[in-house]
């Protein structure tokens, strides 16, 4: 079986390591814009981008929120 062959991190690597490392705790962020704050910092480019692509219109929770509406209202009424 072969060596595992150690990579050299990338500079996108060794700034988000070293973006962690100044991270706050959560418990420590009040806001939403602090966590985002943070997030593009410590996440990759591509993960920053798909998390960005819904989180600034809400695009996909207002698409999934309104057909658990009825569902939520039966149960919270005791009809169950």
């Amino acid at each position: 079986m072969p060596a595992p062959v150690e990579e050299e991190a990338t500079e996108e690597e060794k700034k988000m390591e070293e973006e962690r490392s100044k991270m706050p705790r959560a418990d420590a962020m009040l806001l939403i814009d602090d966590f985002e704050y943070w997030a593009e910092r410590v996440l990759s480019g591509t993960a920053w981008n798909y998390y960005k692509s819904a989180a600034d219109r809400e695009i996909s929770e207002s698409y999934s929120f309104p057909p658990w509406i009825p569902i939520y209202r039966f149960y919270q009424d005791g009809a169950a």
